[in-house]
Parts: structure tokens; sequence; C-alpha cells
């Protein structure tokens, strides 16, 4: 089974297993849309090497989509619903966070292993926002400024 599968199955137990508690559809879908979108770099119709010679209008859409869309649907499905869930079903942070990050880390094999690590990292940090705060404000806030950096070394504005 390769990576992208691995991915799908994954994403779909989660969302069977969601589904089961009668969590909104219309959020499942989104992350469902979502992650189809993440596991197509070229979707926009650049690559992330080509991105800073792209229309203006392309680099608009690519900074919507990561700066504000994927991290709002990531932080509501991750640090919202899975954590949340993880929490109330084994009653520990440690074991629910643990769980996010893996999860989180392993819907960003397109980036290979390096990626999944550093995702699964950030996830720590959008992880401790969320207990620390109790709330998904912050780790939104935080996700957002981090893809925005992102955003701009692929522009080549860094």
């Amino acid at each position: 089974m390769g990576w992208q599968t691995f991915r799908i199955v994954s994403v779909a137990a989660i969302i069977f297993r969601i589904g089961q508690n009668n969590v909104c559809t219309g959020v499942v879908g989104i992350v469902g849309i979502t992650t189809v979108l993440h596991s197509q770099p070229v979707r926009f119709g650049a690559t992330s090497s080509s991105l800073d010679a792209a229309p203006v209008s392309v680099q608009l859409q690519m900074f919507l989509f990561l700066v504000l869309v994927f991290p709002l649907v990531e932080e509501i499905f991750f640090r919202g619903l899975l954590f949340g869930y993880a929490l109330d079903y084994t009653k520990s942070v440690l074991v629910a966070s643990l769980t996010t990050m893996v999860m989180f880390g392993l819907i960003h094999t397109e980036y290979g292993l390096i990626g999944v690590l550093t995702r699964s990292i950030t996830s720590a940090v959008y992880v401790g926002q969320r207990v620390t705060y109790n709330s998904i404000t912050e780790s939104y806030l935080t996700h957002s400024v981090y893809n925005g950096l992102v955003f701009l070394g692929l522009i080549g504005f860094m």
C-alpha cells in the first residue's frame, strides 16, 4: 500500500468514526475536500518552483487557500474535532495530543518524511495552544502565520 492510499484510507477511517458520532456532515465534507486539494500541489496551475513566476491571480488563490482556508479547516478538524474526540475517549491529554500530532503529520506525506516530521512538530505547538487556551483561535492564527511564511518563501519573497 502506497502513502497516498494509506492517507486516503486513514482519512476515510477518521471520517467514518466521526460520522458514527453524528458530527456535522458539512464539516466532514470540507475536510475531505481539503485533503484532496492538499494532496495535489499543482491544483492551482503552478508548482512551488514556478509560483514566483505565476500570475498574481494564481498567487492570490494560493494565498487564500494556504494561509486562510487550509489552516482553518485543519484546526477545526485536528485540534477541534479529533483532539476533542481523542481526549473524551482516552481521558489523556498526552494520548490525544500524540494522536492529533501523528495524524496531522500523516496528511502531509506529499512533503516526504521530513515534511511529516516537521508538520508533526508544528502540530505539537498547535495542540499546546489548544490545551492552554481551550480554544482553536490561537492555533489557527499561529498556523496561518506559519503557512504565510511558507507562502512567502514559495513566491521568492524570503
